[in-house]
């Protein structure tokens, strides 16, 4: 599989994590922000720690979350382990 076809499973599995945990009722991309979904609140980005870690098989440090305000962070941190499945 390609990076870029990898990269690509990664953000449709990130979308279908974040949708179903906000409500799925809005437009995910790349740049899209905590701030842009209206449900994205630190409550759901526990919920969505979870499930991505759950869905991709390893934990993440702490930096880690700190660093999540976004869609483009979480791919940053799942395109910066090499070993993460798309």
């Amino acid at each position: 599989m390609t990076s870029m076809a990898r990269e690509a499973g990664t953000f449709a599995a990130l979308q279908q994590i974040i949708g179903s945990i906000t409500g799925g009722d809005h437009r995910l991309e790349l740049d899209t922000h905590m701030a842009d979904v209206p449900r994205w609140d630190s409550h759901a980005t526990v919920e969505i720690i979870f499930a991505v870690e759950d869905h991709f098989g390893f934990q993440m440090t702490s930096a880690e979350m700190e660093r999540i305000d976004g869609v483009r962070a979480l791919m940053e941190i799942l395109t910066s382990r090499s070993g993460v499945p798309a």
